[in-house]
């Protein structure tokens, strides 16, 4: 049941990049959470990324940015690093 998924209990480790997309205006998954579990998440990389002009969908409301932050930043972070 999603009502009781805690990420925060339930995935205290990932072994992959994990990159946070949050909106700051985002009332669905309020940003205190957002961190907290970023906070807490043992991963290789792990980083949020602010959206600050989106509530809970950075991908339609700042879709130019969030295209670019994909491209730009998690791409060459994670494919372009392996090519290297």
């Amino acid at each position: 049941d999603l009502q009781d998924l805690d990420f925060i209990r339930d995935v205290p480790r990932l072994d992959l990049p994990v990159y946070f997309f949050a909106g700051r205006h985002d009332y669905n998954t309020p940003f205190e959470l957002v961190e907290e579990f970023s906070r807490t998440l043992e991963a290789p990389h792990n980083e949020i990324v602010w959206f600050e002009e989106s509530a809970h969908s950075p991908n339609l409301e700042e879709s130019d940015l969030y295209q670019e932050v994909l491209i730009q930043k998690v791409l060459s972070e994670t494919i372009g690093a392996q090519e290297s």
